[in-house]
Parts: C-alpha cells; sequence; structure tokens
C-alpha cells in the first residue's frame, strides 16, 4: 500500500503517538478477557468474550488512526470501522437482552454540575440499552445499503 505525500514523518510521529494508547488498551482488555492476564474473576461484570470484545473495540480504533497515517481511503480502515460499530453493537446488545442481572446508574448534569446521580432499575436500564441497540442495528443496516449501493453502480 503506498504511503500518503501530505504528511511529513513529524506528522506520521504525532499519529503513532496518539494511536498507540488505544491499541495497548485494547490489547490489554483483550488479554484480560481470553485470559491470558491472570485477574480476579469477582472484579470481572461480564463474560470473557465480551470483556475481549471490549478491547477489540479499542484496538480497532487506534487502527483506525495508524491507516489514516498510510491512506485516508484504505481498506483496512473501513474494516476497522466496521469491526469497531460491529463490537459496540454486540456488547450493546449483551447489554440490553444478554441473561444476568445489570446493575444501572443514571447521573444527570446542569452546566457540569451534577444534579442527581443513584442507580435506576434493571428494566429502565436494559430499556435504553434497548434502544441503543436498536439505533446500531440500524446504523448497521445503513452501511450494509450503501456499500451494496456502491457495489452495484
Amino acid at each position: 500500500m503506498p504511503k500518503r505525500t501530505d504528511l511529513s514523518t513529524r506528522d506520521r510521529l504525532f499519529i503513532l503517538l496518539l494511536a498507540s494508547p488505544f491499541v495497548l488498551a485494547g490489547l490489554y482488555v483483550i488479554a484480560l478477557g481470553m485470559h491470558w492476564i491472570p485477574s480476579d474473576p469477582a472484579r470481572m461484570h461480564a463474560p470473557g468474550w465480551v470483556i475481549a470484545l471490549c478491547g477489540l473495540i479499542f484496538f480497532s480504533g487506534g487502527l483506525v488512526i495508524l491507516s489514516f497515517a498510510w491512506r485516508s481511503d484504505s481498506q483496512p480502515m473501513k474494516v476497522f470501522l466496521v469491526a469497531m460499530v460491529v463490537g459496540i453493537a454486540i456488547v450493546t446488545h449483551w447489554v440490553a437482552f444478554g441473561s444476568g442481572e445489570r446493575l444501572f446508574t443514571l447521573t444527570r448534569t446542569v452546566n457540569g454540575v451534577v444534579v442527581e446521580s443513584g442507580p435506576i432499575d434493571e428494566r429502565t436500564g436494559r430499556r435504553i440499552f434497548g434502544a441503543a441497540a436498536a439505533v446500531f442495528d440500524l446504523a448497521l443496516v445503513a452501511m450494509a445499503l450503501v456499500r451494496v449501493r456502491k457495489r452495484l453502480s
């Protein structure tokens, strides 16, 4: 893949430094979820595959930033972006519809000042995440339709 010519070496270094925390944090969370790094099971509030998927979201975000250094319209960037959206959608679906108890909190702020904070019931929390899951489903369908229309034309 050819390099972008409009970025200097300094720009590429900046992009590398910007992407590194996302890539490293993603790899760490993936390793926790896959049980490659020992951790306290009592502190894990989700199955390993959900935790690993959360790490994949951050890892993909870092790779999107890195792929920008090569070409802004590169295929890997599109793949990583789709991986991020699909990962977020799956995690949101798990929170909304997965088995097990969920604990939700709600914080309301006005002009940056917390006015109300506290737990909300599980049913309300799952409804909120269910609505978000539906939005992600619509976004994925829209992405697929745009891709199909581009292929057909």
